[in-house]
């Protein structure tokens, strides 16, 4: 590998890097759409009389099964590249 840095060692850290990466957007789209629930709920449905539920079981079950499909949908990549990048196999002619 690059630099003598093992391959389990780049997975690691490419893999990590993804999942900070996705969990962040997954809770920057939470809070966001909870605030979005919040403003419609105070600003156009409590006025007509009605109410939303703000917060429900499925803005919390719905990202995490994204964000556990995305990470392991993402890793197969990294896998199949870093296996390619090997310097030994490259420097001996084997893919």
């Amino acid at each position: 590998m690059a630099l003598g840095y093992s391959r389990g060692f780049v997975v690691k850290r490419i893999f990590g890097e993804m999942v900070s990466i996705v969990l962040g957007g997954t809770v920057v789209g939470i809070l966001l759409s909870i605030g979005i629930g919040i403003g419609l709920n105070g600003g156009y449905f409590a006025k007509n009389g009605q109410k939303l539920a703000v917060v429900d079981g499925k803005y919390f079950t719905s990202p995490l099964i994204l964000v556990i499909a995305l990470c392991i949908l993402s890793t197969i990549p990294i896998l199949k590249l870093t296996k390619k990048m090997d310097c030994i196999s490259i420097i001996e002619g084997e893919e």
